[in-house]
């Protein structure tokens, strides 16, 4: 059983919701996407059970894979589409912006040392080693979690992270065509946004005050079948010919989509503005992945001539 929900109750107690989710590997980039997709096989009979999420024990490390990669991301950026490509691999544990991650800094408070176990405590048994080949566990956050970056660096502070942006203009654009759920909500520690404009400067101002070398930001115009094997490196891995080849599939397919769907790519007409701001952090930006990638930027350089 691993979690797969946080519930509050009346006297304050928060419960760890459990489900049994077997053999069964998510490929999706959304962990909820993947869980709703084999209740939905099952008919929703998974085994299940409660408990108080302060009581929830450390597992033996034999029983869980720590997490080899994290994912942070400004949104619209391909984070959905890189968690799928590394879920093609049946050794790695993906999970894409679990709700029961995010729920967790909604209802937890304090940051202390305890909190901060907890967290760890949680996405350990997210990664329970169901499958006996799994060897990798990529954890995929949702784009506002950029700004809890030092909280979750505590609770996995050797933990190989990528940034992931794109080109201002086609980030408001994606926004504009569609909010993300958490657009105007509370997000947990008194996080709130009202504007995409607001958003995207606050998680690239987050990523770039982050120095350290375990955090490595990559452009979207880079995320290519070419990239994959630098990816996959920074993320520890090193795999075969076939699981290569597999990965690299997935750029042909809608990572949006829940269903298998081509990928074909849209003109669409421009919607956000971007400001003198976001242009100089995108600048920024760039400036940090080349020093990051120096092999992307030089092949990226050779494309455009």
């Amino acid at each position: 059983m691993i979690p797969v929900g946080l519930e509050p109750e009346p006297d304050g107690t928060v419960l760890v919701h459990w489900e049994d989710l077997g053999s069964y590997h998510c490929y999706h980039g959304f962990f909820d996407d993947g869980l709703a997709m084999l209740q939905a096989l099952v008919k929703g009979h998974l085994p299940g059970m409660q408990t108080p999420l302060a009581d929830l024990p450390p597992l033996p490390p034999e029983q869980c894979v720590s997490p080899t990669g994290l994912i942070f991301h400004s949104a619209r950026c391909g984070s959905t589409l890189l968690a799928k490509v590394l879920a093609r691999s049946r050794k790695n544990i993906v999970v894409g912006e679990a709700d029961v991650h995010n729920t967790f800094w909604r209802l937890v408070e304090g940051r202390g040392a305890g909190e901060i176990e907890l967290f760890r405590r949680l996405v350990l048994a997210m990664g329970r080693r169901r499958l006996p080949g799994y060897s990798g566990h990529i954890v995929k956050f949702t784009s506002h979690n950029v700004m809890r970056f030092r909280s979750i660096r505590e609770a996995f502070p050797h933990t190989p992270a990528l940034f992931l942006f794109r080109d201002p203009q086609a980030t408001l654009d994606s926004y504009h065509r569609g909010l993300p759920g958490w657009m105007g909500k509370d997000c947990g520690d008194g996080l709130r946004w009202h504007t995409p404009e607001a958003a995207v400067e606050d998680f690239w101002e987050a990523a770039l005050a982050i120095r350290e070398p375990g955090l490595r930001m990559l452009d979207y115009s880079n995320l290519t079948p070419a990239s994959v094997p630098s990816i996959l490196e920074w993320f520890g891995q090193k795999p075969d010919s076939t699981e290569l080849r597999q990965m690299r599939t997935e750029f042909g397919w809608n990572s949006k989509s829940r269903v298998p769907k081509p990928f074909v790519r849209e003109v669409r007409a421009r919607l956000g503005t971007v400001s003198p701001r976001l242009a100089e952090l995108y600048t920024a930006l760039r400036a940090r992945e080349a020093a990051d990638w120096p092999e992307l930027s030089s092949n990226s350089e050779r494309k455009s001539t």
